[in-house]
């Protein structure tokens, strides 16, 4: 039986409300920050930057830390 979009969404934020999820999206993000913040001069964008730290910040977990 093929998943429905909708419950596929739900699949997917009950993935992101627990906690492996949130490890998850914790890993995600500083990989992707790691990489963002190479980049220099006016390529380097600030403002997303601050919105995925703070993202990772509230709803990530980072075990690295």
């Amino acid at each position: 039986m093929k998943k429905t979009e909708a419950k596929l969404a739900n699949e997917a934020l009950e993935l992101l409300a627990s906690f492996r999820g949130r490890i998850l999206v914790g890993r995600a993000f500083k990989h992707i920050i790691e990489e963002m913040e190479k980049v220099e001069g006016t390529d380097r964008e600030i403002s997303t930057l601050a919105d995925m730290r703070l993202l990772k910040d509230y709803f990530g977990i980072d075990l690295s830390d």
